[in-house]
């Protein structure tokens, strides 16, 4: 899976929250939002590119306190973010890829 960073400056002076991607079985990925806010409510969106105009599909809504989202990805090569619902806090979220999925390489 390629992947790339997406940075993001916090708007209550706290870490920005961060988007970590890790291998959760042969099929699934699992994204977890970290520094979010317990009374957090995230959204996970999907694009196949950064170019000047991405399209990012909505691929989950979460619930209060959710933090862990298993996603099955319909592409191999593609870009997540996570979207706070709750508050001002910013759109886009450090990602963080832990392993690239079936032992590809992150470029």
């Amino acid at each position: 899976m390629a992947g790339g960073v997406l940075c993001a400056v916090s708007a209550l002076a706290q870490s920005a929250p961060e988007l970590k991607i890790s291998t959760a079985s042969s099929n699934q990925l699992l994204l977890t939002v970290t520094n979010g806010t317990p009374t957090g409510i995230y959204q996970i969106y999907f694009s196949q590119s950064l170019g000047p105009n991405p399209y990012w599909y909505l691929l989950t809504n979460g619930v209060t306190g959710q933090s862990n989202f298993a996603v099955t990805p319909f592409t191999y090569t593609g870009f997540y973010k996570s979207a706070s619902t709750t508050n001002s806090a910013p759109l886009v979220v450090l990602v963080t890829i832990e392993q690239p999925l079936n032992g590809s390489n992150v470029q």
